[in-house]
């Protein structure tokens, strides 16, 4: 056997933590791709019933550090700019479907952020991802409801293991939401990343408050020396942010830490984007998508530095935008 492929035997074994038989079966089905064979296996085992996590206790670092396969990123020559892209896919409309996901997957490849949030995936749309994300790990959430939330690691500058993702469904929730967690490491900083579509519609807001506020109770129970990054399509609106007592000290919205711009603010904006086809009167536009940070107190914490947003072209064949949502770009310097 090449060396190359000796090295990805092992790498598959050990990522997984299966052995070295069960390894070579999936790296030759995906012709010895590690990000491909990573991609199915996890595809093979992600429907098998995840239990609820435990939120009083933060995703353990030992699995990933000093992972053979993945990147050095010494704080001394490693990248120092953590790059994250946050989008709402918009997978329940299946109406140029393809061509809007393939349109995600070139901003992907094009800006190659280091870490993707993604909302509102579906099976047709994930296998996309995994076919076409090279360089990416592709983390999906519960597949047994229709639609779900994925997160996209970029494995050169991203330490990882899959097998470290949580899936949290939200107990009280009438459709089917949940969160994921997933630890990383970047640069010498131990990141807890987050994502999940809470509860949608204007009369929901009692359950999607209760899930806001579990997610930020997780986030102020993590040990101190972590940081934590909370990213998705919250549906909030301003109002139910304060009924809940606002956002908590320690913790920082990306958006009014990165100076609150109006330009960047609505995330779902029916002014500028007709995706849905409908006719308003007066427009709605809210600012659903949104990113919430809790840096670590010591050495290797991040802070919000860049906040922008993406998917704002139409595109060239169906003359819509890749999803009714634009999608967050965030970058985060490393104190």
């Amino acid at each position: 056997m090449a060396e190359s492929k000796e090295q990805a035997l092992s790498s598959l074994s050990e990522i997984l933590n299966i052995d070295r038989e069960l390894a070579r079966y999936y790296l030759e089905r995906m012709r010895w791709s590690l990000e491909g064979a990573i991609n199915e296996y996890y595809s093979d085992t992600a429907d098998k019933p995840a239990g609820k996590v435990s939120n009083d206790k933060p995703p353990s670092y030992s699995q990933i550090e000093g992972e053979p396969s993945s990147p050095s990123t010494n704080a001394s020559d490693g990248p120092q700019s953590l790059k994250l892209l946050c989008w709402n896919l918009d997978g329940l409309d299946t109406v140029d479907l393809e061509e809007r996901t393939t349109a995600v997957v070139e901003n992907i490849l094009l800006l190659k952020p280091d870490v993707v949030l993604l909302q509102e995936v579906v099976a047709y749309s994930l296998k996309i991802f995994q076919e076409n994300c090279e360089g990416y790990i592709v983390l999906a959430g519960n597949h047994t409801v229709p639609y779900f939330n994925a997160i996209l690691i970029r494995t050169s500058t991203v330490q990882t293991k899959a097998t470290s993702l949580k899936i949290v469904p939200f107990e009280t929730s009438i459709m089917g939401r949940h969160y994921l967690i997933h630890p990383i490491k970047f640069a010498d900083a131990k990141i807890v990343v987050m994502t999940s579509h809470l509860e949608s519609l204007v009369d929901n807001g009692a359950e999607r408050k209760k899930q806001f506020s579990e997610i930020l109770d997780y986030m102020k129970r993590q040990n101190e020396n972590f940081n934590v990054i909370f990213g998705g399509d919250t549906n909030l609106r301003d109002t139910e942010v304060n009924a809940v007592g606002g956002v908590p000290s320690g913790i920082l919205d990306a958006w009014a830490s990165c100076g609150s711009a109006l330009i960047t603010k609505y995330t779902w904006n029916m002014a500028e984007n007709n995706n849905n086809g409908k006719a308003y009167q007066r427009p709605p536009k809210l600012r659903f998508d949104r990113i919430f940070v809790r840096p670590a107190k010591e050495a290797k914490a991040i802070k919000p530095s860049t906040f922008s947003l993406v998917g704002k072209e139409r595109l060239k064949g169906c003359k819509r935008f890749a999803s009714d949502h634009w999608a967050i770009w965030l970058e985060f310097s490393i104190q």
